[in-house]
């Protein structure tokens, strides 16, 4: 994964590496009418991001 440009970023992506800590986030942070829709028990970590070469600067 590509390092983050600041230290905010860093953790965060740290935090969310931690399937705990990701399920508990989403919990206490979604909606909890999506939440009831997520089975947060099959989060895994992939390996790829989402950000476009354009935005990456």
């Amino acid at each position: 994964m590509a390092k983050p440009n600041n230290p905010h970023d860093a953790f965060f992506k740290q935090s969310m590496q931690k399937p705990l800590l990701a399920r508990q986030f989403m919990q206490f942070y979604l909606p909890k009418q999506l939440v009831s829709q997520l089975n947060l028990q099959s989060l895994r970590l992939l390996n790829t991001t989402y950000v476009n070469k354009q935005l990456r600067g």
